[in-house]
């Protein structure tokens, strides 16, 4: 059978690309492998930009997959916590969020293939084999992941194991918190985490840095230990951070998502640009049907939208990470308010905020010089 468009995974970047495209007329399938709605691992914080966003594009969340609203956070360091009062957006499960866009997407008649990508081909269209047989597409997006199979069997690429976020997570169904929590000094260049839920507690811990399973699952069970949990039953995965995929279109076949590894560099977010990616991608193929093109529009839109955001969440990693003791001195300052609202609700959420973020460490780096000469 033809398409228009073949979308692979259905995760948030190819439910919005499917819905897109579904919703312009096209003939669009998904080819998704796990049955849905299907579990994904991920603490499931959804931020003010990104509800905004598919808002923008005609999609109102359902109250009935909101687990938690977050209007408060708990910063807690090795020497502090902190109470920060911002509204940063929503708390779900992915499994019930991934589902409801699907949802959009089948409703607006696009065709959901139970199957198992294996391979394409590119010619005049591509050829798709999966698992249940051969599909035929005039383009093809792939929205399969971190191992993404269809970057790789489009020769886009492969994602290194230096551009790897590693978290590990426990879902606990009796833990009982009243508030978003944020733990610094468990691991370098990361952090842990408790986001509570109508239906349980998320508790995670992630890193940026080269830190092994096995180093990290001890500062797991550091943690849990520390704040009062019992050791449960983990998982761990890994998320592509920051642009590692440098172009994410070749001929006919693009890619969106953690297939072209969006996830910020700061926060380890990944949902706010798996759906812009998604969205740019959908917009890219309608354009090329137009015209019947290639899909290089894609790469420039990704490298003037997305990429700048990427690059700048490394800038502003590095700038925090690095140099923990500055960065738990600015915390217990104050004014981070300001920034993490920012982060949260601007659809550009670092460029809008380095500037500041500069201009304020320089402002107290000569109090905490001073600090750190006569303690």
């Amino acid at each position: 059978m033809e398409y228009d468009a073949v979308v692979v995974g259905a995760g948030v970047a190819g439910s919005i690309a499917a819905y897109i495209l579904a919703k312009e007329g096209f003939k669009v399938a998904i080819i998704e492998k796990e049955e849905l709605p299907r579990y994904k691992l991920c603490g499931g914080a959804i931020s003010n930009k990104t509800l905004n966003f598919l808002k923008k594009i005609g999609i109102k969340i359902d109250e009935d997959i909101v687990e938690n609203r977050i209007k408060e956070v708990e910063v807690h360091t090795p020497n502090f916590s902190r109470y920060l009062h911002v509204d940063i957006g929503i708390l779900t499960y992915r499994d019930k969020f991934d589902y409801f866009l699907t949802k959009h997407a089948i409703n607006n008649n696009c065709s959901v293939i139970k199957a198992r990508f294996i391979d394409l081909k590119q010619n005049e269209d591509v050829q798709i084999k999966t698992t249940k047989g051969t599909l035929r597409a005039r383009y093809l997006i792939g929205c399969d992941g971190v191992n993404s199979t269809v970057l790789i069997k489009s020769r886009l690429g492969k994602i290194k194991g230096e551009n790897l976020v590693l978290a590990i997570e426990s879902e606990y169904r009796d833990a009982e918190f009243d508030v978003l929590k944020l733990y610094f000094g468990y691991v370098n260049f990361g952090y842990a985490w408790i986001f509570p839920k109508r239906h349980g507690t998320t508790v995670g811990i992630g890193t940026f840095s080269n830190d092994s399973k096995r180093t990290l699952k001890s500062s797991f069970s550091k943690f849990i230990k520390d704040v009062g949990l019992k050791p449960i039953k983990f998982m761990a995965h890994n998320l592509p951070y920051a642009g590692s995929v440098k172009k994410p279109s070749k001929g006919k076949v693009a890619v969106a998502g953690d297939a072209a590894s969006c996830v910020d560099a700061l926060l380890g977010e990944g949902t706010f640009f798996a759906a812009l990616s998604g969205y740019l991608a959908a917009e890219s193929v309608i354009e090329a049907l137009e015209k019947d093109s290639n899909l290089k529009n894609y790469n420039k839109k990704f490298k003037k939208i997305i990429a700048p955001e990427l690059n700048t969440s490394i800038k502003l990693s590095n700038l925090f990470y690095s140099n923990m003791n500055f960065s738990y001195f600015i915390l217990e300052k104050g004014g981070f308010e300001d920034i993490l609202k920012k982060i949260a609700n601007s659809s550009k959420p670092f460029t809008s905020v380095y500037k500041k973020v500069i201009l304020h460490a320089l402002k107290r780096y000569p109090e905490f010089l001073l600090r750190k000469l006569f303690s």
